[in-house]
């Protein structure tokens, strides 16, 4: 079962839509560790959308030590095997500076394999 999409995930993929960039939600890169990224865009270009930084009082799991950690392991195995990942924040979403980041990125990376 596939976790539901964040507002931002949602916000980033109906830009995608609006410019008919080819995308596939929640593609699972490493079928070992059952990770998955939350955009996978051309042949070996990851997106992760990085959300919220602060929930309240207390940090957001990606920005506890442990969850940091886990991202960083995510990140470095996902280029060992060849991908490259792009992270974009709610800010690069919200002002429009993730599509073009996105454009640059895809036509870098179209004739890559991972």
């Amino acid at each position: 079962m596939k976790p539901r999409a964040s507002k931002l995930e949602s916000d980033l993929e109906g830009q995608l839509k609006v410019l008919n960039i080819g995308y596939e939600r929640e593609f699972r890169f490493d079928s070992r560790r059952r990770w998955r990224c939350d955009f996978r865009l051309a042949n070996c270009l990851l997106v992760e959308c990085e959300g919220t930084t602060f929930y309240g009082n207390h940090l957001g799991r990606h920005q506890s030590a442990k969850g940091f950690d886990a991202d960083c392991e995510k990140y470095a195995e996902a280029l060992c095997q060849g991908w490259r990942v792009l992270r974009v924040t709610a800010k690069h979403i919200k002002s429009g500076q993730a599509i073009p980041r996105i454009q640059r990125a895809t036509a870098l990376t179209r004739d890559m394999t991972p």
